[in-house]
């Protein structure tokens, strides 16, 4: 799956740039299309939560905090996802 995807998760980490740290192929996944999780050494959803809470309590913009990027993953068995590799220009 990865070499077939691979136009893919290129052009959506073009698209997201600096929002996601990667973009990979899962395993892992059902149902679901894709899904944002943090990575292995990175701080946790509920963690990223209470900071973001922090910096909007102490006055700054919700895009001045620096946050880091998740990692997308792809459910490459899922039709829209095929369908997105399809539409690739």
């Amino acid at each position: 799956y990865t070499e077939k995807f691979r136009p893919l998760t290129k052009y959506l980490k073009k698209l997201y740039g600096t929002d996601v740290q990667r973009v990979t192929i899962s395993k892992r996944l059902g149902k679901a299309p894709a899904i944002i999780s943090s990575s292995e050494w990175g701080q946790s959803a509920n963690m990223e939560r209470i900071m973001r809470a922090q910096a909007f309590a102490h006055g700054m913009a919700p895009g001045d905090h620096n946050l880091p990027a998740g990692i997308m993953e792809l459910n490459p068995r899922h039709p829209f996802v095929i369908k997105l590799l399809e539409s690739l220009p």
